[in-house]
């Protein structure tokens, strides 16, 4: 039996977009030639996996420490861990901050769906066929104001 495979299905638009992006942050892909969704794909979860797993900066360490100074609590320093993980650490450390801020339910209930939103998109994916229906839902605004971003 081979084990060759035949991948004549060109890269979507989507793909396309994302190498470009990552061939503007690391000049060096853009000498690969990428003739095929598959090697494209392949391609990005590489490249994406180096980025991931390159050491944090400076600034997401001094950020992790800052985390929190206005609680009970600051972020703590977690030895060995990757850009990735300490950019989570960050989004995770904000919202809980917050948490500990919010003074009434609907700070409350607006921290709860940042926090939801975040794990969901940082560590869950939409199955093939499906469809996500979020139920989670900030608390309604007053006339006029519009919710804060996440």
């Amino acid at each position: 039996m081979s084990d060759l495979v035949l991948d004549l299905k060109p890269a979507s638009a989507a793909t396309v977009a994302l190498w470009e992006k990552l061939v503007v942050n690391n000049p060096a892909l853009g000498s690969v030639k990428v003739t095929s969704q598959s090697q494209a794909s392949r391609l990005i979860y590489t490249e994406q996996a180096r980025l991931a797993n390159r050491m944090p900066t400076d600034k997401q360490v001094k950020k992790v420490a800052a985390c929190g100074n206005d609680t009970s609590w600051i972020g703590r320093d977690l030895p060995g861990v990757r850009f990735r993980e300490i950019s989570f650490q960050i989004e995770l450390l904000e919202i809980l901050e917050q948490f500990d801020k919010a003074d009434g339910n609907d700070k409350l209930s607006t921290a709860a769906v940042a926090m939801i939103e975040k794990v969901r998109q940082r560590l869950t994916k939409v199955r093939k066929g499906t469809s996500f229906v979020d139920t989670a839902v900030t608390p309604e605004q007053p006339d006029g104001v519009e919710p804060a971003p996440f």
